[in-house]
């Protein structure tokens, strides 16, 4: 991390309000620091916040100073957010952090040149290891002092260590002696000197035993090629003590295994005994022996391979853990990285609920409550990398694959659609409404009643725009109203008292204005008909559904969405619906005016143009004609 020269970027004095932030951030991540925090950060003395940039300026690490001395950091790639101890604060307080021994070669010869920490090469001889979540730091010393001389941050559990047998990358460094931060300390401090680690034994011949030096075996590197090893630890030049610089007899018989920071060792041949390592001769004997560690182990594995999903207690978080994880492993391939967070939650994730959870994810029902901290959270768990790929925008970069609880997560049958169409939110909406049929009414007044009451249809009667038709023609016909051109009538007294009559045109007009001016003339109404129901008629026009966009405080945009009510749907849950598609603010409120006492008008943060086209026309197949507005959709930018 701090392996290349790295820029300033800029350089403040922090104020006492921000010290007393950093001082519970501290006691908040390390517990044991509150015994020393006045220590660490005295109230008098004057704290620097200088900030770092690499030469690409795409990552960005703060560092916090007292004095000459670093004393914590905070931004690397993987956990931005979380504050780490410089060398100098884990020297004068070596317990602020656990600890894992490894040979001075290693560190010397692998991690100062960039590599991260293999677990082949920790050390122990009690079999047991320091307990660790993902994302812990922790500080590496070596096997002839007991003092820090590496920073990093923990890549597995402790069980998880034992599980895949010592195997593999354990710690990712992140500041070691000679590096940047560390030139940026006072010169004056050096590496102290504690002596050997007391819970590490370096006795020879077990170490050759644990390296399982003493038959004809061959060790396999990367390249394929073999590397004989001496038949027995005796054919080592007796001359040497084997307590006499331990590391270049090592470095002598092991050195071509470490190949790029990694230690490769023959399969079920490694029975080194390592810090909290479960001893060499417990772990594989022919196939048959396993320690009793070994097994809990293996019975956490089963009880996660047996995370079934059809319990009908599931909770949220298990729900949301299970859609992650069953999209991570069946939908999502390396070449979509990076996917945005929200594309990762609406178009995968939704996707993945299992038989009997179809629309049930939510993540406002889960302790996370935002799907940022989830993200994060498994971020720590070691399952995904999300980084902020531009302000407020985060992504998921990486998935780690080989994660234990990735890799032993069990796939569960989901029929997908074809098209990545999430099924929430208005899955039920879908399932249970149906568009009911607006048909536009007319109604006899008192203006119209001479012309209508004697034809057997008196004030209040309901007709339709073909009655009307039909019942002016007859009328026309009866009267002999017909000019000799047959596209025009005239009009009599009757008619003229009831208005329909055009001034320009005289006492005559034609067919289609007689139409116009008659319906005109009628109170319109409207019915509406749910499949299975009758109509209902209601007075005035049709209320169309409008939605429009309003700019408020900033470049900020919402949706409103009003009208809903003419098709008999609920706002609340439209509005939750289309919440929990979108994952965004929505809210509802009354409409002002003593004309609309009743209505309600829904607000849902951002540009939701295309959403509600799709939800409202093609899902719930409402007649885009009632809908003012929705024609944007398909002007919006791509």
């Amino acid at each position: 991390m701090f392996k290349k020269p790295l820029k300033i970027k800029s350089s403040t004095t922090m104020k006492n309000s921000d010290k007393r932030k950093l001082r519970n951030d501290i006691c908040e991540t390390y517990p044991i620091a509150t015994q020393f925090i006045h220590d660490l950060l005295p109230n008098k003395e004057h704290i620097d916040m200088i900030r770092l940039t690499t030469s690409d300026g795409k990552q960005q690490i703060i560092v916090y100073k007292r004095g000459l001395t670093p004393i914590f950091f905070q931004g690397c790639s993987t956990d931005s957010h979380r504050l780490f101890p410089s060398l100098y604060t884990v020297w004068s307080h070596p317990n602020i952090v656990s600890s894992l021994t490894t040979y001075s070669t290693v560190i010397q010869q692998n991690l100062s040149k960039g590599s991260d920490l293999m677990l082949p090469g920790v050390l122990s001889n009690d079999g047991r290891l320091p307990s660790f979540s993902i994302g812990d730091c922790c500080y590496i010393n070596d096997n002839n002092n007991a003092a820090a001389s590496v920073i990093g941050r923990v890549l597995m559990t402790e069980n998880d260590m034992l599980r895949c047998n010592m195997r593999g990358k354990g710690v990712e460094v992140l500041h070691i002696i000679d590096d940047f931060l560390y030139k940026m300390g006072d010169k004056s401090v050096t590496q102290p000197e504690f002596g050997p680690p007391s819970n590490v034994s370096f006795n020879c011949s077990n170490l050759y035993e644990g390296l399982s030096l003493n038959v004809n075996e061959d060790l396999v590197d990367d390249t394929g090629n073999k590397t004989e090893v001496k038949e027995n630890k005796d054919d080592i030049d007796k001359d040497t003590d084997p307590n006499d610089d331990i590391n270049d007899v090592i470095a002598e018989e092991i050195g071509d295994v470490i190949v790029d920071g990694e230690a490769i060792y023959d399969d079920c041949k490694d029975n080194r005994t390592t810090n909290d390592e479960v001893p060499f001769e417990d772990i594989i004997v022919d196939d048959e022996v396993i320690s009793d560690q070994a097994k809990e182990n293996t019975d956490e594995s089963a009880a996660l391979e047996d995370f079934i999903v059809d319990d009908d207690k599931l909770t949220p978080d298990q729900l949301i853990t299970h859609c992650l994880l069953q999209s991570l492993k069946t939908r999502i391939k390396d070449v979509d990285l990076p996917l945005l967070c929200s594309n990762l939650y609406r178009l995968h994730m939704a996707e993945c609920c299992p038989p009997g959870y179809e629309g049930k994810l939510d993540i406002k029902q889960t302790s996370y409550k935002k799907l940022n901290k989830f993200l994060i959270e498994m971020q720590t768990r070691g399952v995904i990398i999300v980084k902020e790929i531009k302000k407020g925008v985060d992504a998921v970069v990486e998935i780690h694959r080989g994660c234990f609880e990735l890799k032993n997560f069990k796939v569960i049958s989901v029929n997908y659609t074809k098209e990545s169409t999430p099924v929430v939110a208005t899955t039920r909406l879908r399932q249970t409404f149906q568009p009911p049929i607006l048909e536009t009414l007319y109604m006899v007044n008192g203006a119209t009643n001479q012309l209508f009451a004697p034809l057997g249809f008196p004030k209040g009667e309901i007709l339709t725009s073909r009655q009307i038709r039909e019942i002016l023609t007859d009328y026309i016909k009866q009267h002999d109203l017909m000019c000799d051109d047959k596209q025009w009538i005239y009009i009599n007294d009757v008619l003229e008292h009831c208005g329909i009559r055009i001034k320009e045109e005289g006492r005559r007009m034609k067919w289609d204005q007689l139409f116009n001016v008659a319906m005109n003339k009628l109170s319109e109404c409207y019915s509406v008909q749910f499949p299975g129901q009758p109509a209902i008629i209601k007075k005035g026009k049709i209320h169309p559904i409008n939605v429009k966009i309003e700019q408020r405080g900033g470049n900020k945009k919402v949706t409103i969405v009003n009208g809903l009510e003419t098709f008999g749907l609920d706002v609340h849950d439209f509005a939750h619906n289309v919440q929990l598609r979108v994952q965004c603010s929505t809210a509802v409120r009354e409409m002002p005016g003593v004309a609309n006492v009743g209505k309600y008008s829904i607000l849902i943060q951002g540009n939701q143009y295309k959403i509600l086209e799709k939800i409202l026309i093609q899902e719930m197949q409402l007649p885009k004609r009632y809908i003012n507005g929705i024609e944007l959709a398909s002007k919006a930018k791509k």
